[in-house]
């Protein structure tokens, strides 16, 4: 990736032939961490989510707990051969509430970590419970230019991509307001530059003083 390959310019594009998110919340939110920051956008209804699986993972250890606890009832309340009747009730509840309690671990929100340490972006998705799983590590060096990509019409959320060299394949990072991705551009095209380039940059905007020494 050369430092010319960067488009000091968001570009105007329209929307065909990148999927865009579903629907999500206007704020795009970026967590600063010792290694880089996270780019999120949780989705509209993810802290209903977050109460239904919390709720579903009660429910469910309800039933496991039952599943056990039946063990204690009299054998009056069960016809038949009681320790067959006890053995298949377990087994039923206690997939039933295997199956209950892994709903309840459903909800995600997708994130982007820009890992400036191993230069590397990792696409994740977050779990209720604050867990991230990696779906897809792009290191910066296979990026060749950062987009941000606005709708046709020039109403709802804008979308900001990022370029892979070889294929010229559009990823998507995150989608959100397009002020809020405009003030974000320009810091990921920062980023994505070479440590090298970074300093070039920077010494170039520092201004040199010099001093002369008069002649006796």
């Amino acid at each position: 990736m050369t430092d010319t390959a960067l488009r000091l310019a968001p570009e105007h594009m329209t929307s065909r032939g990148v999927l865009v998110p579903a629907a999500l919340r206007d704020t795009v939110q970026v967590r600063d961490t010792y290694w880089g920051y996270v780019i999120s956008r949780t989705p509209e209804n993810f802290d209903v989510d977050i109460m239904a699986d919390r709720a579903l993972r009660f429910l469910g250890l309800i039933v496991l707990a039952c599943a056990y606890a039946q063990w204690l009832l009299p054998e009056t309340v069960f016809s038949g051969n009681v320790v067959v009747m006890k053995l298949l009730l377990s087994l039923i509840l206690g997939a039933l509430g295997a199956c209950v309690y892994a709903m309840g671990c459903s909800a995600r929100a997708p994130e982007v970590q820009i890992d400036l340490s191993r230069r590397e972006l990792r696409f994740c998705t977050r779990s209720s419970r604050g867990g991230a799983e990696t779906l897809r590590v792009l290191p910066m060096d296979a990026i060749e230019s950062v987009v941000i990509r606005y709708r046709q019409n020039g109403t709802g959320p804008a979308q900001l991509l990022v370029r892979v060299a070889q294929s010229g394949r559009l990823v998507s990072v995150v989608s959100g307001p397009k002020s809020k991705l405009e003030e974000l551009y320009p810091r990921l095209v920062s980023d994505l530059k070479p440590p090298s380039a970074r300093i070039e940059a920077r010494l170039a905007e520092t201004p040199v003083f010099s001093s002369c020494r008069s002649a006796a």
